[in-house]
């Protein structure tokens, strides 16, 4: 009887590199989400940040991620810009206080923000936190 792995007694033999097909066909057969998670991911590690999904509330953090959406939304009658930053392993929601827009605070951007983390609304929040704009990656 033939075993899923290709190992039975009546099957062929794998070709030399067949593990390495089979890694390939199985990345790109990933969602983009599932990409994009994984190099998130990846820039979390590399700049020695820390990921959402390590985080907890009163902590002081610095994280990376990309703004899913950016939005004007008034806080107690005074401007608020509220961003929602995802690492791939969770979602924090940004807000500036006091402002409109901040040049370059974009839908799809990838930045990098430091603050204490606090819990508003059963959301998890960092009110006007320190940010730098990271590199956009090449198309």
């Amino acid at each position: 009887m033939e075993t899923s792995n290709g190992t039975g007694p009546h099957s062929a033999p794998r070709p030399a590199g067949w593990s390495t097909v089979r890694r390939a066909l199985a990345r790109l057969s990933r969602s983009s989400s599932d990409l994009q998670a994984e190099q998130l991911a990846a820039a979390v590690t590399s700049a020695h940040a820390t990921r959402i999904a390590d985080t907890e509330d009163r902590e002081m953090v610095r994280l990376i991620g990309t703004l899913r959406t950016v939005t004007l939304r008034p806080v107690g009658g005074a401007p608020a810009l509220e961003a929602h930053l995802w690492d791939g392993t969770g979602e924090v929601v940004v807000i500036w206080l006091g402002r409109r827009e901040i040049p370059g605070i974009l839908s799809g951007r990838t930045i990098e923000v430091r603050g204490r983390l606090s819990r508003a609304r059963g959301r998890r929040t960092l009110y006007n936190p320190a940010y730098e704009l990271r590199a956009q990656a090449a198309h």
